[in-house]
């Protein structure tokens, strides 16, 4: 939407120009470094216009250039924080699996201490009585 004014603003402009450069065709000297020529006035006008317009366009274009620079860094960067996250989470991954797998070792060490300690306390009992023998 605001593009849209912008374009019916310059349209606008443009035609208010024409109209004053109609009104002035009088044949007016041009003064330049080298010398003098006559000209008209709506010659004048309209490339005064025309140049104006130039130099807005080739700066109007800086700034789209300056924009697509920084989205293709920024595009890169966000690449390689993907690859660096891809691989976090593998290394995550791994690192979940180890210690699962450490986590069962200790369980397994835990009951089997366990399963020792029953067994060496039945082997102090007395089979008879029930007693400990020491």
């Amino acid at each position: 939407m605001k593009s849209q004014w912008i374009i019916v603003c310059g349209l606008l402009l443009a035609l208010l120009t024409a109209i004053v450069a109609v009104f002035n065709t009088d044949v007016v000297p041009l003064n330049y470094i080298l010398g003098e020529i006559e000209v008209s006035l709506i010659i004048i006008i309209s490339s005064a216009i025309l140049v104006g317009g130039l130099i807005v366009a080739v700066f109007g274009m800086v700034r789209p250039y300056q924009l697509k620079k920084e989205n293709e860094r920024l595009e890169s960067h966000n690449r390689e924080l993907l690859a660096k996250n891809e691989d976090l989470q593998v290394r995550f991954s791994e690192t979940q699996a180890a210690y699962s797998l450490m986590k069962k070792e200790k369980q397994k060490e835990t009951e089997d201490d366990a399963a020792t300690k029953n067994n060496n306390g039945a082997a102090n009992e007395h089979p008879r009585n029930g007693l400990i023998l020491e």
